[in-house]
């Protein structure tokens, strides 16, 4: 029981984007070896972006022959450097994920990032739009899942009114191993609605009750006493 009660460590790794394998600029993200740590589905989007501290042009590197930009850039996140960027239209857009390791079954994680909202140029929205991050915490296998939304960001058309702002959420880990998500979800398409993201953490807030895992241990042993009971007044 006290190996089972005993709380491992467990790291998210590059959750500021500053490791980015050498890179010296922006580029979209669809080589699982450019950004370490953090992987999306084969043959994902070339619209999951990693933007360069201080870029304003070229967003997504070479994508589109470069030139990709915001109407108005969101600037740096209050993290600092490097950011994620997300096209809220789920027909360009694919899960950002780390698996994670080292979970504690039955305890609360508080995961906490910046968020911030933007328009790709050149495109036009009847009055804006809204978007968020869902964010999910699933075991390998994708069930056990728990799921929760950001708050929504308001972009208005040709501007960036969603500042950076930090959002907290809380799960409960189902098993030691699980997959964190991040899908950018926008209520328009064909406007490019961006979501960006950047300093997400992990912190363990809670750990299991000792006393009811202590309950559930001594519950298991008094079944087979119960049976022997049983069995001798038989």
């Amino acid at each position: 029981m006290a190996m089972g009660m005993q709380a491992n460590a467990t790291t998210l790794f590059n959750g500021d984007f500053e490791n980015i394998n050498g890179f010296n600029n922006s580029f979209a993200v669809n080589n699982p070896t450019t950004l370490p740590n953090w992987y999306t589905a084969v043959g994902s989007s070339i619209l999951n972006c990693l933007v360069y501290a201080g870029d304003t042009t070229s967003l997504c590197g070479t994508q589109f022959g470069g030139g990709f930009t915001f109407w108005v850039n969101p600037g740096p996140s209050p993290n600092g450097g490097n950011y994620f960027a997300m096209d809220g239209d789920p027909s360009y857009s694919s899960p950002l994920n780390q698996d994670l390791t080292g979970l504690v079954v039955g305890a609360q994680y508080q995961i906490t990032f910046y968020q911030a909202g933007a328009q790709q140029n050149g495109f036009n929205a009847p009055v804006g739009m809204n978007d968020y991050w869902h964010v999910t915490l699933a075991n390998t296998a994708g069930t056990l899942t728990e799921s929760h939304d950001s708050a929504t960001m308001h972009v208005n058309n040709h501007s960036a009114t969603a500042s950076w702002t930090q959002q907290t959420l809380t799960f409960t880990a189902k098993a030691a191993s699980e997959t964190l998500s991040f899908f950018a979800v926008s209520d328009v398409t064909g406007v490019p609605p961006f979501a960006a993201i950047d300093g997400i953490t992990l912190t363990q807030v809670t750990t299991p009750e000792p006393g009811s895992l202590l309950l559930i241990g001594l519950g298991l042993v008094s079944i087979p006493l119960a049976r022997r009971v049983v069995k001798k007044r038989g």
